[in-house]
């Protein structure tokens, strides 16, 4: 009998398609936790620069059975689409090891260790520190792959996922969970080091020792990521608060990515960290997510940055913008005036932040809606995502705060 994965064939059904196919096989796919307002089924095809993105579409459907499986299924360019039916537990599997290290911020409880690694530990208390030896080796995905979970069960623990020199990856509908928490640098969820065309969709990620997500110092081109909760609250932070601190990591030389309809709560920095190098150069186009709670930095355009964030929703943001962010640029739409500015590249205007408990800045670089018309595709891609914002305009009442200057 053939499986029901075969029927999907055009690209433009082959999201809806696999969910589809994923419900014939009895299974449901998990519900993210629910936030006011926030629906995580509203999005249901990649938009903005992942727009086109098809996975593994016509390749082998798997079921890995074991850790072994999962590795294999995952690293070559054969198109496939890896079904995860169960939780892939990678705690231990490799052993433990102690190395050089430091205490991060030393508290009473609840603190993170960090690995000698870069400058991190300079200034610090140096100690040993034992890492489960999974959590700094991720798992490679290459090209033409569809990862997608059923029924709630597709969890990877203790190691992440990196896509590198690859195009063609969709990861949707599941969870990376439980790398070294305690430990800075022991393990990122996901990576990105020279990716073309990649869609992240509803993924929870949680209990993570180093960043959420994270772009390497390559091209990292036509990536959205969607409808993603970030869970935040963490027995371990590195200001002893249980926040998760290492969220957004955008380091590519040419990143173009789409944050769209995503959950971030009880975090407590880089959202994102941008840029920060001479080489650098990210576009990141932040639109209709929800922000809740952060306790200290939020928005990051360092060296290179070009930060376009509209239609979002911040409440309990500590400090929206850091200050000490040098030479990047962020488009914050905050004002109706700021909004109209983008009619002038994008043909229609932008959508302006709605913030609780957060005092908005006003900060609106021009240059980040110019370069926006000279880079290939990005005025339609970026559109593209405004018109798919789940939340009406309507919706998003002004704030009760005011705008301050710097």
């Amino acid at each position: 009998m053939p499986s029901p994965f075969t029927a999907i064939m055009s690209r433009n059904d082959v999201h809806l398609g696999l969910l589809l196919a994923v419900a014939a096989l009895g299974f449901v796919v998990a519900e993210a936790t629910d936030i006011p307002g926030w629906d995580p089924d509203c999005i249901q095809e990649p938009v903005g620069f992942g727009r086109g993105t098809f996975g593994g579409e016509g390749g082998e459907v798997v079921y890995p059975k074991n850790l072994k499986e999962l590795k294999n299924y995952l690293k070559d360019d054969v198109p496939r689409i890896v079904v995860l039916n169960k939780t892939y537990d990678f705690v231990g599997s490799e052993g433990n090891e102690t190395r050089d290290g430091c205490f991060f911020k030393k508290c009473g409880e609840g603190f993170q260790y960090s690995l000698k690694v870069s400058d991190t530990c300079d200034g610090r208390e140096q100690t040993d520190v034992t890492i489960d030896k999974a959590g700094p080796t991720p798992l490679n995905v290459g090209s033409y792959k569809t990862i997608i979970g059923v029924e709630g069960r597709g969890v990877i623990r203790g190691k992440g996922l990196k896509i590198r020199k690859a195009k063609q990856v969709i990861i949707r509908d599941i969870s990376i969970v439980d790398i070294n928490p305690a430990v800075i640098w022991g393990g990122d969820a996901l990576a990105f080091n020279g990716v073309e065309q990649a869609w992240i969709h509803n993924v929870t990620f949680k209990n993570i020792g180093r960043q959420f997500i994270v772009s390497y110092q390559t091209s990292n081109t036509g990536i959205t990521i969607s409808s993603c909760t970030f869970d935040g609250d963490t027995p371990n932070a590195p200001f002893c608060d249980h926040k998760h601190y290492w969220v957004w990591l955008f380091w590519g030389t040419d990143d173009r990515i789409t944050l769209i309809n995503n959950k971030i709560v009880n975090t407590s920095g880089r959202l994102p960290h941008a840029g920060g190098y001479d080489s650098a150069k990210n576009f990141i186009h932040i639109v209709g997510n929800y922000f809740h709670t952060n306790s200290d930095v939020a928005l990051e355009p360092w060296n290179g940055a070009l930060l376009l964030v509209e239609g979002n929703r911040f409440c309990g943001m500590s400090n929206l913008v850091n200050q000490h962010a040098t030479n990047g640029n962020l488009f914050l739409v905050s004002t109706e005036k700021q909004a109209r500015r983008c009619e002038a590249i994008f043909g229609e205007p932008c959508l302006q932040n709605q913030y609780r408990l957060t005092k908005p800045v006003l900060r609106c670089d021009g240059r980040v809606i110019e370069e926006a018309l000279a880079m290939d595709l990005c005025p339609e891609a970026v559109n593209e995502a405004r018109r798919a914002v789940c939340v009406p305009q309507s919706d998003l009442s002004p704030s009760p705060t005011g705008i301050i200057e710097y």
